[in-house]
């Protein structure tokens, strides 16, 4: 998933940062290591919202204020 992430990343491909990085931020956050789960997470959110995917980005964003609830 993180060689996935970094590929997408490196291409600037909107799509794959979107739909990878909402399910790696999950595997970060998983992992224990929050501050680098919200910045993908965060990323993903602005990506779907390059396509006009609100409801995606909502789900999102979602994730990273439970994230940010239990982090801290």
């Amino acid at each position: 998933m993180a060689e996935a992430w970094a590929v997408f990343r490196q291409l600037d491909d909107a799509d794959g940062i979107a739909g990878v990085g909402s399910v790696h931020g999950q595997f970060l956050a998983a992992a224990g290591q929050s501050e680098e789960a919200v910045a993908v997470l965060r990323r993903s959110a602005e990506a779907w919202r390059c396509f006009g995917r609100e409801d995606d980005a909502a789900e999102v964003e979602e994730l990273i204020a439970q994230i940010q609830g239990t982090a801290g």
